[in-house]
């Protein structure tokens, strides 16, 4: 998303969260800039407005509602393989359940598991609870990929390329898409993001 936004001339306010490896404002999903260029959708924003340049979203039934508001609007949508899920959900796990996990949370999850330690906020390094997570939402990150309507797609992404995982380079396949050249400032970010990626989820 910041890759996309920079490379038209959007200014996405935030920076990469080393300790996370991601773009996000603490995991809260934040990617409004200051004038509503763009719009996020997704768990914690609703704000749905239609001058966006660039609308940010998981969520199948906003992709729908977006084409039906703006029939020209070009999908791009990241193509994982079966052997990416496992990765993908120990990222969102990594990234997003840092804020995610309350105490309510944690109840919802433990109430048939006797087992799992009492609450803190470290829970998720223990190795029966990240366990539990990672086994439950797998599925949902295997059913999101099912789902996905292929038709609406107007360029795909691999997941790979997305993390510097195969022989494609995510600049070029980006200033493909939009029709720009891809500046260096932008090319360092795509190579930080990548390393601290690497760093965090795929070194086991």
């Amino acid at each position: 998303m910041k890759i996309f936004a920079e490379a038209i001339g959007i200014q996405s306010k935030f920076n990469l969260d080393r300790s996370l490896g991601h773009y996000h404002n603490a995991g809260l999903g934040d990617w409004n800039n200051p004038h509503d260029e763009i719009c996020y959708l997704g768990n914690f924003y609703h704000d749905y407005h239609k001058d966006a340049k660039i609308y940010y979203t998981h969520d199948h039934a906003f992709v729908k509602k977006l084409i039906a508001d703006h029939p020209s609007i070009e999908v791009v949508a990241i193509r994982h393989d079966e052997d990416d899920h496992s990765h993908i959900t120990r990222q969102a796990i990594g990234k997003a359940w840092p804020t995610l996990w309350t105490k309510n949370e944690y109840d919802k999850w433990a109430s048939d598991d006797s087992e799992w330690p009492p609450y803190h906020k470290g829970n998720l390094k223990d190795p029966k609870v990240y366990k539990k997570l990672h086994e439950q939402l797998n599925l949902l990150t295997i059913e999101w990929h099912q789902n996905l309507d292929l038709d609406a797609v107007a360029h795909f992404i691999d997941y790979k390329t997305v993390m510097g995982l195969d022989d494609n380079d995510l600049a070029e396949v980006v200033g493909k898409i939009i029709g720009v050249e891809i500046n260096s400032d932008i090319r360092s970010k795509i190579s930080d993001y990548q390393t601290k990626n690497k760093e965090l989820y795929f070194n086991e």
